[in-house]
Parts: structure tokens; sequence; C-alpha cells
């Protein structure tokens, strides 16, 4: 048996096998695609049943989903990943997405994902400033728990003028070179 670990829930995945011995490596299997189960929070099995209770799995409200982030290139955007963790029995319709500067009171427009998304990108941010953004998952039966993450923007980047290529500079070097093909001429 092969435990393949680091899959996350509710993800469809490729396999190709091959063996390898003292002869060298075999034919690579056909691809073996399979999805991953959600996330399931199991039942204790110290806990006894509740009457009303089954051993059916429970429908509920869904657990907060796992964020994780990386800041883009321009310094004050940044890609959210939301990683979907126990639906609660019930599909996630959507999160819903919230965020802020520390400084601020005021919150930016909710943002609804659709749930087939796995990413926000939050964009224009303010430089040099911490965030907090709050991640909720929202199924048929209620709300999770927020997720929440926290960041900071980098520094304004200085902007330095420039002066290779200015038009002052690429006038001066033609005119340098017109007299250099004028003096040769001459000569």
């Amino acid at each position: 048996m092969i435990t393949i670990t680091g899959l996350k829930p509710e993800t469809t995945y490729s396999v190709r096998l091959s063996a390898v011995n003292g002869k060298g490596v075999g034919e690579i299997s056909l691809p073996s695609d399979f999805k991953t189960q959600p996330v399931r929070i199991p039942h204790s099995p110290t806990q006894p049943l509740a009457e009303s209770e089954s051993s059916e799995p429970p429908t509920g409200e869904p657990s907060a989903p796992k964020l994780e982030g990386q800041m883009g290139e321009d310094g004050n955007s940044i890609k959210v990943n939301v990683i979907k963790q126990d639906d609660g029995g019930s599909p996630i319709r959507h999160y819903l997405i919230k965020y802020k500067a520390k400084h601020s009171s005021e919150w930016k427009p909710e943002i609804r994902l659709p749930s087939g998304s796995d990413h926000v990108m939050l964009k224009s941010l303010d430089w040099n400033a911490e965030y907090e953004v709050y991640v909720i998952a929202e199924n048929q039966q209620g709300k999770s728990k927020p997720a929440h993450y926290a960041f900071r923007t980098s520094a304004q980047p200085t902007v330095i003028p420039a002066t290779l290529g200015s038009p002052s500079t690429s006038s001066s070097f033609v005119s340098l070179l017109l007299s250099a093909v004028t003096l040769l001429l001459l000569c």
C-alpha cells in the first residue's frame, strides 16, 4: 500500500506509478484519477451517542477554512488562498470575505467568493499597513466561525528619475556622434 500525504480535501488528483529495480525503471502506468474526501470531524468513540444522534455523519455548519497568503510582486496586493475544511455534511455555497487595514475602523465591501474558487486577490492596498482578513464558509445549515489572516504590505517604493535614455541624453549622444562623423570626413 502507498500513502500520499499533504493532499487537500475535495481535490482531484492523478497518479502514475513505475517500478524500480536492479535492471532500471519499469514502464509508467496509465494515470489513475481520484478525488479526496471532505474533512470530517470524527465522532469520539469514548463519547456515547445520544438517543437523538445516529451513527450517520452530522449535518451542520461548516468548519472555518484555512487561509494562506502570498504577497503580490507589486508589494500592495495579496493572493489569499482559501482551503476548504469540513463542510458539515452540506456543500459549501460560498465564502464571505471581509478585510480592512488594522488602523482603520471601516471594513472594505464584503466579497462573496463562489465555493469553486480557491483564492481571492486583494489589490490596491495601502502601503506599509497591517491588514486583517476574515473568511466565513457558508452552507445550507449556516456559517462557520471566521478564519483569520493578518499581514503587512511593503513600504512604498521610492522612484528614482531615469537619466539614461531621456530625450536630452539621446540628443546629446546624437550630436556627439554627428560631430565625430564630420570630423572623420574632413580628415
